[in-house]
């Protein structure tokens, strides 16, 4: 499901609603005059309701379900008005309660400590069971712990490792990936070993870089910022999938900085990389794969991706397959009005295109350029999902992975797919988010759905008139529905996988805000110029 970035309804208005209330504030009569008096009292109500200090006032907003390896158990922290509290929900039980005995583990860490923690105020933000469940395991003071949760007894396991921030960890743990003078190394983190896998890398043409275009590229390398290498480690943690960037033809752009931080009292130069519409070069993304055993890189047989302010990795159009033997790839051009899903052979890096679309209008795998493509790839290769606006609608189409063939559409109406979030093979369920299909709903809330993978049964499976986030257990027996409006606090429950409601597990608590003098915004719907298109605000 989205990431962090696609927040709720509710806390969205929190972050936009300072800029009305300031403008309130200090312009009651609407008139926005430059004589118009401001006190410090104005400001100080304004800076009130700031983003930072309205998320003092409102807890329990959302569970972030921490998943327990081997059932559907999870762990979740509730921020409180008091501290912190740490909850533990079985979904097959139907039981909520404390993850561990607060007072007790306090009691236990404040005697190791030798100072004093309440049972709301613990030095940690995150725990993970282990040994059966019977411990906890977590972290304090730079080294790793255990708890009995029998006996509250703490043991020190061992001082935390901290990873290179520059480094990517391959999946089994053993590998650090990063990269130096353009070219990429792997570092052996129990022996500290480092090895060079390429040498000719270039500035401008370097290995598993980031293009300048992204536009911080000046504030990144002033404030002395090293990201992780443009790369992807396969599961069993043999080989990458990167790319060789190539900037080198891309035009220049300058900024100015007048007032640098070295204290000179003259401007200081930033030249970088940048394409303007209609330039003749952009960045090209040459995609290699690399073999960490045998030291071999491997050409990828496609043309260069398309690049611009961001990797075709970043878009996630780039995955391998589950035995990492090949990989995925979207290779979507620059005009956005041709998309082909190719599939690269990991050992010879041949190339076979699977699917392709083409139109006038620009072909996004996504409403959001910046979500995961809803493209999936069922049994091996043998069926494969595919989302499409060629209806004027954004659905999903299945495909035969193996002929390229259209089998069926499979969601269809006057209303749109937002994002695939599970398939169930076995009962043949196809589970994704859509939106503006419920009748006299703001068609942005989105709900989440279910439907055999032939077209039939669609079911609804989040009811409530409200911006639905949800998180599937590993099973997929369960998952966790966040449900929000601008006037209707987060309220998450636990459901099955077909929607009957488990039990409520919180309601966010704004009692502290609303005591502030902060009210609900209204929503609202009005009439376009045409007199007939609905505008939600």
């Amino acid at each position: 499901m989205k990431t962090s970035t696609n927040s709720i309804q509710f806390e969205r208005c929190l972050n936009t609603l300072f800029f009305m209330v300031f403008s309130l504030l200090l312009f009651p009569d609407g008139s926005f005059a430059q004589d118009s008096p401001v006190s410090i009292e104005d400001y100080k109500r304004a800076e009130h309701y700031l983003s930072k200090n309205v998320g003092k006032r409102i807890f329990k907003l959302r569970v972030t379900p921490n998943w327990i390896a081997g059932n559907d158990r999870f762990w979740y922290r509730n921020d409180t008005a008091t501290g912190k509290e740490f909850i533990l929900v079985d979904p097959v039980a139907n039981t909520r309660q404390p993850a561990f005995n607060h007072v007790r583990f306090a009691q236990a860490l404040s005697k190791v400590a030798d100072t004093t923690f309440s049972a709301r105020k613990l030095p940690f933000k995150t725990i993970k069971y282990g040994e059966d469940n019977q411990k906890l395991l977590f972290q304090f003071e730079q080294a790793n712990w255990s708890c009995d949760l029998q006996s509250y007894k703490l043991r020190k396991i061992d001082e935390v490792k901290i990873q290179a921030s520059n480094a990517l960890v391959s999946p089994d743990g053993k590998w650090e990936l990063f990269v130096k003078d353009y070219n990429l190394f792997v570092r052996s983190k129990s022996s500290q070993k480092e090895r060079q896998l390429t040498t000719d890398g270039q500035r401008y043409y370097d290995y598993a870089g980031r293009p300048d275009s992204r536009t911080s590229a000046v504030t990144d390398k002033l404030a002395g910022i090293q990201y992780p290498p443009v790369a992807i480690w396969s599961p069993d943690s043999k080989k990458i999938i990167t790319h060789r960037l190539d900037q080198r033809k891309v035009k220049e752009l300058h900024l100015i900085q007048s007032v640098p931080a070295n204290g000179s009292k003259r401007p200081m130069l930033h030249t970088y990389k940048y394409p303007f519409p209609g330039d003749a070069h952009i960045p090209l993304s040459e995609l290699v794969i690399i073999d960490i055993a045998e030291q071999k890189i491997i050409r990828v047989k496609s043309p260069p991706l398309a690049t611009h302010a961001f990797t075709p990795f970043f878009y996630q159009r780039i995955w391998w397959d589950e035995n990492g033997e090949k990989f995925y790839f979207l290779d979507v051009d620059r005009g956005y009005l041709n998309s082909e899903l190719k599939l690269a052979d990991a050992q010879t890096g041949e190339v076979k295109s699977l699917l392709h679309e083409s139109d006038t209008t620009p072909v996004q795998a996504n409403l959001n350029i910046f979500e995961r493509p809803n493209i999936r790839i069922l049994d091996g290769g043998k069926e494969i999902f595919w989302f499409s606006e060629r209806s004027g609608w954004g659905h999903l189409y299945l495909y035969d992975g193996k002929t390229g063939k259209l089998k069926h559409q499979i969601t269809s109406g006057t209303w749109v797919v937002r994002d695939i979030i599970r398939i169930d093979d076995v009962g043949r369920w196809l589970y994704f988010t859509g939106a503006g299909r419920e009748p006299a709903r703001d068609p942005y809330y989105q709900h989440l759905y279910r439907i055999k993978l032939d077209g039939s049964l669609l079911e609804l499976l989040t009811p409530e008139n409200a911006h639905h986030e949800v998180s599937f257990s590993p099973s997929g027996n369960y998952f966790i529905d966040t449900y929000s409006r601008v006037n209707l606090p987060p309220v998450s429950v636990l459901r099955t996988a077909d929607g009957r409601l488990v039990r409520k597990l919180e309601t966010a608590d704004i009692s502290n805000l609303l005591e502030s003098g902060w009210k609900y915004p209204q929503p609202f719907r009005v009439k376009a110029r045409d007199d007939s298109t609905d505008i939600y605000g």
